[in-house]
């Protein structure tokens, strides 16, 4: 698959389709099993969406923060942490963290930035607490999202990718729940013939 030039969540959004992420429990105690009830995590647009960026250096960081999430129902999860899904190449995800989204703001996608630096604050559980609003298109929807911020880097000086991101996260409840994120990174090393988004 050739991946487009990053297709940001927030465009999908304001084109008006809406779905949800696959995510599947980890683990469920007897006392707090699933139930329909219980808020989930989901990404507005569950289509898959990715970022090639041309010519990358190792320990450099490339932050992503045009990624929104929001609950299906009210009430709160908790984010604990993040993984990269098939990295290779020395792909990481070095570092994680949402902040309420903002009318007006401008999205972040492939800064050389610190989720620090782009005004995050990186480090420790986040809780989500927005319901994803009923039609994407209304007035003042975007303040309805959290946005999710992913700081990746390399370790290796060879065309880096990764298949996705898995958001750990849990209910009030107990049940420990993962969000897929479809994301691909390519984080090319100059030109490679042998990956096409890299050619």
């Amino acid at each position: 698959m050739r991946i487009r030039a990053l297709a940001m969540s927030l465009c999908l959004i304001v084109s008006g389709t809406a779905g949800c992420a696959v995510e599947t429990p980890r683990h469920v105690s007897p006392s707090s099993a699933i139930r329909l009830d219980q808020p989930r995590l989901v990404q507005p647009d569950p289509s898959e969406f990715g970022a090639a960026l041309p010519t990358t250096r190792t320990g450099t960081p490339y932050t992503f923060a045009d990624i929104v999430v929001c609950l299906n129902r009210p009430g709160k999860v908790t984010v604990e942490s993040a993984v990269v899904v098939g990295p290779s190449g020395g792909l990481r995800l070095d570092a994680l963290a949402t902040r309420p989204s903002v009318n007006g703001r401008s999205q972040v996608g492939g800064a050389n930035l610190s989720l620090a630096k782009l005004g995050f604050s990186p480090g420790g559980a986040t809780v989500i607490d927005r319901v994803c609003p009923a039609a994407p298109r209304g007035a003042g929807a975007v303040g309805n999202y959290y946005e999710l911020g992913l700081q990746f880097s390399k370790t290796d000086d060879v065309t880096a990718t990764g298949h996705g991101v898995d958001v750990h996260y849990h209910t009030e409840a107990g049940a420990e729940m993962t969000l897929r994120i479809p994301f691909i990174l390519v984080l090319c090393k100059g030109r490679d013939p042998a990956v096409p988004d890299c050619g």
